[in-house]
């Protein structure tokens, strides 16, 4: 998260756990000044669409899917609908 301290404008470069709730009032000391002051947090939502022709009657268009290690060699994923199968998965 990127804020600035309201008492010396300082540019805060904070770190957030996961559990961090919306519209909660967290307190954090700025690392120049040293003043302790609140803030909340907002969350925010970005959509994206794209076509899924694969959606409205064309075939799926399926990518092998990569892992680290490799334990699903053959697993492959649309890259439209993103539906994942088992190549070889009788």
């Amino acid at each position: 998260m990127d804020m600035n301290c309201p008492y010396c404008d300082h540019e805060i470069d904070a770190c957030y756990d996961e559990g961090i709730e919306e519209d909660c009032i967290y307190e954090i000391e700025c690392d120049a000044c040293e003043k302790t002051f609140v803030y909340t947090a907002s969350i925010y939502y970005h959509f994206s669409a794209s076509k899924a022709d694969c959606l409205n009657g064309d075939d799926c268009k399926y990518e092998k899917v990569v892992h680290y290690p490799n334990t699903f060699p053959d697993w492959q994923r649309c890259k439209d609908c993103g539906h994942e199968i088992n190549k070889y998965k009788k």
